[in-house]
C-alpha cells in the first residue's frame, strides 16, 4: 500500500511527500493514459446528455430563457439579504460548500429553479445563503412566486423585497430559517 493510500485508509491527512508523489502518479497517468480518458469522457458525454455542465446548458436545455447578468448584477438590484430568511449575507464569506462560513456566504438562487423550466433570467434570480439555496433545493416556493410576479410587475430593484405591500414582514412558506 502506498504511502497516501495508507493516509486515506487511517483517515488522516497525507504528509507532504506522500501528497507529492500522489500528484505525480495522476500527471504520468495522464500522459500515459491521455487518449484513453478522453475517450471516457466522450462516450460518458454521450450517455449523460443531460449532466449538470452549467447553468446555461440546463436552462437551455430545459426550454429557459437565458439572460447575462453578473453577481454584482444581482446584489445591486436585490441588495445584500437573503431573500429567502430575510437576514444579511456575508460577502466576505467562502462560497464553496463545505468550506469554513459558507453557510452564510453569496450563493445566486433562482425563484424558479432551473430544473422546472424557469429561465435563467435577472428577473428570476436573487441572493440567498449558501444554506438556504441548498435546502430550499429544487422547490418552488408558492409566496415567493406570488410575491416575485407581483414585483416582476412593478420597477424592478425596489425596497419592498423584504416586507409585503402592506408592510407587514413577508412569510416564508415552506421553508425553515
Amino acid at each position: 500500500m502506498s504511502g497516501y493510500n495508507r493516509h486515506s485508509k487511517l483517515k488522516e491527512m497525507p504528509c507532504d511527500p506522500c501528497r507529492e508523489a500522489q500528484r505525480q502518479w495522476w500527471r504520468d497517468r495522464r500522459v500515459s493514459h491521455g487518449t484513453h480518458i478522453n475517450i471516457l469522457r466522450r462516450e460518458w458525454r454521450a450517455r449523460t446528455p443531460n449532466a449538470n455542465r452549467n447553468r446555461m446548458h440546463r436552462a437551455n436545455a430545459n426550454g429557459g430563457q437565458i439572460g447575462y447578468y453578473s453577481d454584482q448584477d444581482v446584489l445591486d438590484i436585490y441588495g445584500t439579504d437573503c431573500y429567502l430568511c430575510g437576514k444579511p449575507i456575508d460577502l466576505e464569506a467562502n462560497r464553496q460548500c463545505g468550506k469554513p462560513g459558507w453557510e452564510k456566504g453569496f450563493h445566486v438562487e433562482h425563484v424558479i429553479p432551473l430544473s422546472k423550466g424557469g429561465p435563467d433570467t435577472i428577473e428570476n434570480v436573487r441572493p440567498s445563503h449558501g444554506q438556504c439555496n441548498i435546502i430550499k433545493a429544487s422547490k418552488i416556493l408558492t409566496k415567493q412566486l406570488d410575491e416575485k410576479q407581483d414585483n416582476d410587475e412593478q420597477q424592478v430593484g425596489t425596497e419592498e423585497k423584504k416586507t409585503k405591500k402592506d408592510g407587514e414582514p413577508r412569510e416564508v412558506v415552506g421553508y425553515d430559517a
